[in-house]
């Protein structure tokens, strides 16, 4: 689990409790936190962030949470390793597809 950064904000994933984690990069303040709502998600994938939306992979979906108001705005039903194109492409890549959607 690699954590993201961006203007003094560090983004990581935590597992106890389970949720991601938005903390100060000066002094490592919880700023906000979000947890996926869909039951049987327990792991964490990778984080990738943009300048307003940080996207996060579980073990069941990936999720767009909006860095305004901290609520997932899109989802999609899979999970794995993210990349994100300058054009605006997500890779989703797992052991059984790899997913490519158009986010801009």
């Amino acid at each position: 689990m690699t954590p993201a950064y961006a203007g003094g904000v560090v983004y990581a994933p935590n597992k106890a409790p389970y949720r991601v984690e938005a903390r100060a990069e000066a002094d490592g303040a919880l700023q906000w936190s979000w947890t996926p709502q869909v039951a049987g998600e327990t792991a964490w994938g990778e984080l990738v962030l943009t300048k307003n939306l940080l996207f996060v992979s579980t073990n069941m979906a990936t999720y767009a949470v909006d860095l305004r108001t901290h609520k997932a705005v899109w989802s999609y039903p899979a999970a794995g390793k993210l990349a994100l194109t300058q054009s605006g492409i997500l890779y989703i890549q797992n052991s059984d597809a790899l997913v490519a959607i158009n986010v801009k």
